[in-house]
């Protein structure tokens, strides 16, 4: 008998299945944040290319610092919490994105990037250890793949399913209000 490639097995865990799907949806809304709000910034605020990507150093910068706390404290009191409240924070982000306007100043990006950096770092790196801790040690390897090609789905389709909800939104009109 030939080994499956993927053993299915690893989604009768609620726990594996739960991470799979945060790492899935934030990264949604990750590579969906990163590729339109800089060409926002950079197509209707005027930033250039280089200060597009300058103003998300506070966020990548969270990012690095948060991540491995979260991860000690996902280790001593679990991931669930962690992931819920750093979703609920990615959220905030969303929404605080959603109410920029043509004439938004730094400042005004500034309490989003910071909700969304926090918000990612919250996520990502317990629902990493959540995931890895569901499956059995010999699927580890099998299971880290199906989380980074959740990862990988989720920002293909975040970026495809924000670019929908712009063109929606914009009802075809090309000015910086639409």
């Amino acid at each position: 008998q030939r080994d499956r490639m993927l053993d299915l097995t690893l989604f009768e865990t609620r726990t594996y299945v739960g991470a799979n799907l945060a790492v899935l949806l934030v990264a949604l809304a990750m590579f969906g944040v990163f590729f339109f709000v800089s060409l926002y910034m950079q197509n209707i605020l005027g930033y250039t290319a280089v200060q597009a990507g300058a103003a998300f150093l506070p966020m990548t910068l969270l990012i690095i610092v948060v991540a491995p706390i979260a991860g000690r404290i996902s280790d001593r009191v679990g991931s669930r919490w962690l992931m819920v409240v750093g979703m609920l924070l990615v959220a905030g982000q969303l929404l605080l994105f959603s109410q920029l306007t043509a004439e938004a100043a730094f400042t005004d990006l500034l309490p989003a990037l910071v909700l969304g950096g926090i918000g990612m770092a919250m996520t990502m790196t317990p629902s990493s250890a959540a995931a890895i801790r569901a499956v059995p040690v010999d699927k580890a390897g099998v299971g880290s793949a199906v989380l980074n090609a959740c990862r990988q789905v989720g920002g293909s389709v975040g970026i495809a399913l924000m670019g929908a909800i712009m063109a929606g939104a914009a009802a075809g009109q090309q000015t910086p209000e639409a």
